[in-house]
């Protein structure tokens, strides 16, 4: 190996790495979690096999073209569930279920997560959409 190509390869390396921490939040660092929405569900008993488990969500961007991607994650960070509802075909607050096994999860603190995209301006021919997530909920899953 010659000495250039080590030094440009040792180069790329530092500029990638470099690029890498500059990328990566502060420690310490608040999420940014934006106001156009809100998940909410009731502590619920998890019962054996397979149930329907009900949740609220509620979507408030600031246009009326909007989507949102809901997430079910269990007390280990393993995702269970997802759903998505749209502004052309869902109301912009509701409840919903998820159907959960009980051999697919454990008993404790669940999380909702909630992404929301919305169109900046519908009207325009090539509109940019804004995404964004909304401060997760947690119920918890219990025995009894």
């Amino acid at each position: 190996m010659s000495v250039r190509r080590s030094i440009v390869g040792s180069g790329a390396a530092l500029l990638l790495a470099g690029g890498l921490v500059a990328a990566a939040p502060p420690a310490g660092a608040q999420p940014d979690f934006k106001p156009w929405g809100a998940t909410r569900a009731p502590d619920q008993k998890l019962r054996p096999g397979c149930h329907r488990y009900r949740y609220h969500y509620r979507v408030s961007p600031p246009t009326n073209s909007w989507a949102a991607e809901l997430f079910l994650v269990n007390p280990n960070g393993r995702g269970l569930a997802s759903y998505a509802v749209a502004s052309e075909s869902d109301p912009a607050r509701g409840w919903l279920k998820w159907t959960i096994c009980r051999a697919s999860t454990v008993y404790g603190k669940h999380k909702i997560k909630m992404k929301v995209t919305y169109i900046e301006e519908p009207e325009d021919p090539t509109p940019d959409s804004i995404d964004g997530w909304v401060k997760p909920s947690t119920f918890r899953l219990t025995r009894r």
